[in-house]
């Protein structure tokens, strides 16, 4: 049985509560799970640390473990813990900030734990290598990239899907095509760069179209700000967070036109894979993405997707344009997206893989 420790988990929305939610759910179809989870905010994490490790001594009482999982790398203090306590294998998780966070003592902790931990799985060979130069070693370390079920953004869009995302927006589509980023409102997301900086180039050559943000975080005030300030009211719509499960995500990925990915490098908090263009990918949805961290991992450029140089603002807008007024190469580029997720990464295969490095510690 894997103990399978998280703190980021449903209800709280995310790329990693989905990735956690996915990973669990492709798990126990393949093997037993004891799931540790917490899905509030991140101020309560003291309090989970306390209770999960208790928890996870319970379970280990009462059940048959064979190997520790703790899904990111803010808790390898405590899957390092528990390997010691319980002499099980412990295996962490890396997705970008948990390696990265620029803070002299956690730069301290984190590295040494994860040094100490059985098996390492990060979700790029990016974060890989950030890992190898803070004294991780190599062997210990392996790539395992994130996953999509291709099945839950198989939907047709329908008359109220619309009437409901312009409930959201607050305003009618009228027929212009839509560009959607989802993701955090964060620094290297780069939504706030996006209005700043590509939209000004946009406008003047595809001059009426929508941009949805999909998302929360500590920008929405700057966000609001830039686009008041910019008189961009009636282009770009942020409309917060959205549900995946059961929710509008899919139907937003299906009724846009491209997707766009305009991260930017930010010291102490990388993009480790970027989830979502592989969810818009499923989409048949074509990403336009900044060639950023891990993000060249998840757009193969030509592929799923295309790739700009970070602050090549106009072959970013210049690329979004083409594929605004090409219908034919837009669907096409779509088609060769959805393809190409269908066949590297369904979270069926890579939770077998998971799998595999969990019975490779346990042996």
């Amino acid at each position: 049985m894997i103990l399978y420790i998280t703190r980021k988990f449903h209800p709280s929305v995310g790329g990693m509560q989905r990735f956690n939610f996915k990973l669990t759910t492709n798990l126990r179809l393949l093997t037993e799970v004891c799931l540790i989870k917490w899905g509030g905010e991140q101020w309560f994490l003291p309090f989970f640390f306390v209770s999960a490790f208790f928890r996870a001594l319970f379970a280990a009482a009462t059940q048959k473990i064979t190997c520790i999982y703790v899904s990111d790398g803010v808790l390898s203090p405590l899957g390092l813990v528990l390997k010691w306590i319980l002499r099980k294998p412990a295996v962490v998780n890396i997705h970008g900030r948990d390696i990265a966070f620029d803070m002299k003592l956690y730069q301290a902790v984190i590295p040494w734990c994860l040094r100490r931990i059985d098996k390492v799985i990060c979700v790029s060979g990016h974060l890989k290598e950030e890992c190898v130069k803070r004294g991780v070693a190599a062997n210990r370390l392996h790539v395992i990239p994130n996953g999509v079920d291709v099945q839950d953004f198989d939907i047709a869009v329908q008359p109220e899907h619309k009437d409901r995302l312009e409930a959201l927006m607050g305003a009618p589509i009228a027929g212009r095509k839509i560009i959607v980023t989802v993701g955090r409102l964060v620094a290297k997301k780069g939504a706030d760069s996006f209005i700043m900086n590509i939209l000004p180039h946009l406008k003047k050559i595809y001059p009426d179209f929508i941009y949805l943000l999909v998302g929360d975080g500590p920008l929405e005030e700057k966000i609001k700000t830039l686009v008041k300030e910019g008189s961009w009211e009636n282009t770009v719509y942020p409309i917060g967070p959205v549900s995946m499960d059961g929710g509008m995500l899919p139907v937003i990925y299906k009724m846009a036109h491209v997707f766009a990915m305009p991260n930017v490098r930010v010291h102490g908090d990388m993009e480790g894979f970027g989830i979502v263009a592989i969810e818009a990918g499923a989409s048949g949805l074509p990403v336009v993405a900044t060639r950023v961290d891990g993000i060249t991992e998840a757009v193969k450029d030509g592929e799923n997707g295309f790739l700009v140089e970070e602050k090549d603002y106009d072959s970013f807008a210049q690329k979004l344009a083409q594929l605004l007024r090409d219908e034919p190469a837009r669907q096409a580029a779509g088609e060769r997206a959805e393809k190409f997720v269908e066949k590297n990464y369904s979270w069926r295969e890579i939770a077998k893989r998971y799998l595999e490095q969990f019975e490779a510690a346990a042996k």
